[in-house]
């Protein structure tokens, strides 16, 4: 799939996933939790075995910590965990990654309004254009969602995660 330039108009970022779209993905996302944190590991793992070991600790603590459905060993929630990983690789202008914690935050709770707020905040801090680099890339990570989200089932991470590596592939 080509990746089109340019996030839908701000009023219409809400309305790309339907309320029952939303619930196909958490629905999906439910169903592994793990699921994102142990692809993220084997992907590192892979490319730099001497930092499994550190990158591994880091993951399990704040991601995985031995029981997915326990809240984590850090104090913070998922929810709470996304709205700052998104700030933070909103403020790099990163838009591989940044899609991906959209969708890691979708589907812990944070609704698409939230991801704008925390945007403007980025943007009034670090800059305007991340703020709008922050909206294309949620418009686009949406869209590649909606993709997947469609069909009536419950997605798969795998399936959310392949739809957005399609999306932002150069």
């Amino acid at each position: 799939m080509p990746r089109k330039k340019g996030a839908p108009p701000m009023g219409e970022l809400e309305s790309i996933l339907t309320p029952e779209e939303i619930r196909l993905l958490r629905e999906g996302y439910a169903a592994d939790t793990a699921c994102l944190a142990n692809d993220s590991q084997a992907h590192y793992d892979g490319m730099y075995p001497g930092g499994a070991r550190a990158f591994d600790a880091f993951v399990q603590s704040v991601y995985v910590h031995g029981n997915p459905k326990a809240p984590p060993t850090t104090g913070i929630s998922g929810k709470d965990r996304e709205r700052v990983v998104i700030a933070l690789l909103a403020s790099q202008s990163n838009t591989y990654f940044l899609a991906i914690h959209f969708y890691w935050g979708l589907v812990e709770g944070l609704s698409v309004n939230d991801m704008c707020q925390t945007l403007l905040l980025v943007g009034g801090y670090n800059g305007y254009s991340l703020y709008t680099n922050g909206l294309t890339v949620l418009g686009e990570t949406l869209m590649a969602l909606r993709g997947v989200a469609n069909e009536g089932i419950a997605v798969t991470p795998q399936a959310a995660l392949a739809a957005i590596r399609a999306a932002f592939s150069t």
